[in-house]
């Protein structure tokens, strides 16, 4: 899972998010879209810009976005239920669920 964050709070989420742990979700931090696209395969993409955070970007708000990176059904015919890895969905989104309980448990 890859964790795209405004650069001003990069090393603040960066340590809350090294306090989760995982067996198999494995977390690579970044706020350069060059650097995601390194890590990811696929297109290369402006990160920054690429979903609804783009409006807290240019609004100057700190933001945090969580990808899978690239997959080559998105917004294709083949986007399907079938072709989501049902299992690894659910360890993100637990993943995703311990980080938003800590921030709020350390009131960050």
């Amino acid at each position: 899972m890859y964790a795209f964050i405004a650069n001003a709070q990069r090393q603040a989420l960066q340590h809350q998010l090294a306090a989760i742990s995982s067996d198999t979700i494995k977390v690579k931090v970044t706020s350069s879209s060059n650097i995601m696209n390194r890590l990811n395969t696929g297109e290369k993409i402006d990160w920054r810009r690429a979903s609804d955070h783009y409006a807290f970007a240019k609004a100057g708000f700190a933001y945090i976005y969580f990808g899978m990176g690239y997959d080559p059904h998105h917004h294709k015919s083949s986007d399907q239920l079938s072709n989501i890895d049902q299992q690894l969905y659910i360890e993100a989104v637990n993943y995703i669920t311990q980080f938003i309980a800590q921030l709020d448990m350390t009131k960050f």
